[in-house]
């Protein structure tokens, strides 16, 4: 083996131990080694979850599931409209709320009716608060366990 390629393969062997460190060193490696090893988008994990909890086959179709930030930290969660017949009425359609955490896609429990659901800039015990639009308006706040409607 010649100088050179001893020295090209210690360079190289140094670039991949030094990002080995970097990307463990990170706070970002969590979520990066998420992205690269995930078979499941997010939102597809949020309707599996939706189904094994009501006992349903909702399938996107039937369904406007939004990109949102429901809580303080950094990840994409989502809103999900139910746009099935079944799940809409005279106050409107029914919201379900997905959180993703590190792992998994966890179901707030929520399933309340409106024709608008907005998500507030503030926040209470770490979760935005939320404005449900309709018929009337209703604020709701985060109790630690789920949304509660305040005055």
């Amino acid at each position: 083996m010649s100088l050179k390629q001893i020295i090209a393969l210690s360079i190289l062997g140094f670039v991949f131990i030094s990002s080995g460190i970097l990307f463990s060193q990170t706070d970002l490696s969590e979520t990066l080694a998420a992205a690269i090893t995930s078979t499941t988008d997010p939102s597809s994990a949020c309707v599996e979850e939706l189904n094994q909890i009501h006992g349903t086959t909702l399938t996107n179709d039937l369904l406007n599931i939004t990109s949102v930030r429901l809580n303080d930290d950094k990840r994409t969660d989502y809103l999900v409209e139910k746009k099935s017949p079944e799940f809409c009425g005279s106050t409107g359609c029914i919201f379900e709320l997905c959180v993703v955490t590190a792992g998994e896609a966890t179901i707030i429990p929520f399933g309340l009716a409106a024709e608008k659901l907005t998500i507030k800039e503030t926040l209470t015990n770490g979760m935005h608060d939320l404005q449900l639009q309709g018929q009337s308006t209703t604020n709701l706040t985060w109790d630690t366990e789920r949304y509660t409607v305040t005055q």
